[in-house]
């Protein structure tokens, strides 16, 4: 398969940042039951943790080592695929609006400044802290489209590796 190369490099990379997004989301649960309105960035963010290492089980048990595992796997990645490319593309969305909105970028700063006691030094950093964070987000946001679809080309190229539950 071409590309596979890539498609390991991208999952190794995908693993620690979606195990920080899996920790994330276990506090955004604990947020969600006073605020039930979090439930839906909690299932979505969810289903991009379960979509990463939902894939690296299928790069280590079909196509690093190949040998016959069940199609569950491929729904697990297909599934949570899906809801990773809506996440990718809202993120994406919400970006590149910040990047190119000045004034949405002030005000969510004067937001943050509002009624807290932070040190002048930190009030400074503000700015590029936030503009690091919109840099990382964009550049996994990429990594994680490119990922999925990889992933759909190695499932279609390894699909005989592939058996159903009853076979």
């Amino acid at each position: 398969m071409k590309g596979l190369r890539i498609y390991i490099i991208i999952t190794y990379i995908l693993l620690p940042i979606a195990s920080f997004i899996g920790l994330i989301d276990f506090f955004m649960l604990l947020m969600a039951i006073r605020q039930p309105q979090v439930l839906l960035d909690v299932f979505i963010t969810g289903c991009v943790t379960v979509y990463t290492f939902a894939s690296y089980r299928f790069l280590k048990r079909v196509v690093l080592q190949p040998r016959n595992c069940t199609v569950g796997i491929v729904d697990w990645i297909k599934v949570n695929a899906y809801v990773s490319i809506f996440f990718s593309f809202r993120t994406l969305y919400q970006s590149l609006a910040f990047v190119f909105n000045k004034n949405l970028q002030q005000q969510a700063i004067q937001q943050v400044l509002v009624g807290s006691n932070l040190p002048k030094e930190s009030i400074q950093m503000l700015p590029s802290i936030v503009q690091g964070t919109i840099v990382f987000l964009l550049l996994f946001v990429l990594l994680l489209l490119t990922h999925i679809v990889l992933s759909f080309f190695a499932i279609k190229h390894y699909r005989h590796h592939l058996k159903h539950a009853e076979e």
